[in-house]
């Protein structure tokens, strides 16, 4: 039985829009003509790519709103409005939206995250971040204990806690932030942990077994009750202390069973989402007992380069489907194509950097989409230890008929690509 909901929106007194929405099951999708009249959907700040916007909002049936400050208004495509904020509060937002008949909210920002939740929640739209009322302690992570941090330290202090060794801590943030140590030795946790409340403060601190084997990443949409699963990433990780993503390939290629398996814990750790719209990532690692679930997040902001190996891979657009789930819509997640994508960090020794060779070589080789490099001679490169530090570097990105062959173009490129430093400056 198909059920259906109409969404009617005015703007001085005259109906504006009438947007079908349909309840689907997993794998369905909205069916073209089944969005009657464009709707409006409000942006909160303003992405680097805004001349972008227009054409994705085409395929969207979806016209883009841009709700600004005062100190983000950069100029804008001639498709697009952009409606100043009295104040950037949940209050000053939904007032705005509700003013202008907005069908959705949907922020390309981590850090107006909570003020979309509060403002969606607040006028019964269709975009909540999903892991907002999930407690992390009630996710299905092996092993895992979560701590407020002022109790993580009363318990270290008085030798009360429980810590294996080796272990990953991590900040506990359904936001996106993924920062993560290892721990060797139990005497470094003090300075672990104040290093990752930096990153989410006054948050909870997550500790759980350090697990060795293969790393994937499923990206998944909740819509409604129903977390479905788009693409499976394998990434490598820095061999340091610090846990920081180094390479990316997509799709995943692993043993002939790693997708059904990724599906059962999938489903295992929906039934702890509250039900929602947006987007979900899930972390495994496949160790030696089998796959084990290591971390939950739903990302307020999309990283731009895995948006491009998944476009590439598969031809799925993950902005697109974040923005359909803000306007209630079940986004097509069916790939286009099938190809294979994968990117890695050019990292090198800390010091000065000195030279930088072969860029032009590896444009040039097969399948290299873009070499992208960051550094300058005389720049000052440090060790890595999070994401900004790994991106001093640049990045090679590329393509192939599979996601090995992509591999392989991949690591001939970054072989020919050398950014030399000095220990110390002359």
């Amino acid at each position: 039985m198909q059920v259906w909901k109409n969404r009617i929106g005015c703007i001085g007194g005259n109906r504006w829009c009438i947007v079908k929405v349909r309840a689907v099951s997993r794998g369905d999708s909205l069916a073209a003509g089944e969005v009657l009249v464009t709707a409006r959907l409000g942006i909160i700040g303003v992405p680097e790519d805004a001349a972008d916007f227009p054409a994705i909002c085409a395929l969207l049936a979806a016209e883009p709103v841009f709700l600004v400050d005062a100190a983000s208004v950069p100029p804008l495509p001639s498709e697009c409005r952009a409606i100043l904020l009295p104040e950037k509060t949940p209050e000053a937002i939904a007032r705005v939206a509700k003013r202008e008949g907005l069908a959705g909210l949907w922020s390309p920002c981590c850090d107006a995250a909570p003020l979309v939740a509060q403002a969606a929640a607040a006028l019964g739209l269709w975009r909540l971040p999903c892991l907002d009322e999930a407690q992390q302690s009630t996710l299905p992570i092996d092993g895992a204990t979560v701590y407020p941090f002022s109790e993580l330290e009363r318990l270290r202090e008085q030798a009360l806690l429980a810590l294996p060794i080796p272990a990953w801590v991590r900040a506990a943030c359904t936001r996106g932030d993924g920062s993560c140590m290892r721990l060797d030795h139990r005497n470094d946790l003090s300075l672990a942990s104040a290093k990752l409340q930096k990153r989410n403060m006054g948050g909870p601190i997550r500790i759980q077994p350090a697990l060795e084997g293969a790393v994937y990443r499923a990206l998944a949409f909740k819509t409604g009750a129903t977390l479905s699963l788009c693409c499976l990433i394998a990434e490598e990780m820095t061999s340091s202390v610090y846990r920081v993503p180094l390479s990316t390939m997509a799709p995943a290629e692993g043993r002939s069973d790693l997708l059904r398996d990724v599906e059962a814990l999938a489903e295992g750790v929906n039934r702890h989402l509250p039900e929602g719209w947006g987007y979900v990532e899930l972390e495994f690692v496949d160790t030696t007992i089998g796959l084990r679930l290591i971390d939950v997040q739903s990302p307020a902001r999309l990283d731009r380069h895995l948006c491009q190996l998944v476009r590439l891979a598969l031809g799925v657009d993950l902005r697109l489907a974040s923005m359909a789930c803000a306007l209630g819509r079940t986004p097509s997640l069916v790939a286009r194509h099938k190809a294979g994508a994968a990117m890695t960090w050019l990292l090198a020794r800390s010091g000065v950097v000195t030279g930088i060779q072969g860029v032009d070589e590896a444009r040039h080789m097969a399948g290299v989409i873009e070499v992208h490099i960051t550094a300058s001679e005389g720049d000052i490169l440090s060790h890595v230890v999070d994401i900004p530090s790994r991106e001093r570097g640049g990045y090679i990105i590329a393509t192939g008929d599979s996601a090995a062959q992509a591999r392989e173009r991949l690591d001939a490129a970054r072989a020919r690509v050398w950014i030399t430093t000095s220990p110390a400056l002359l």
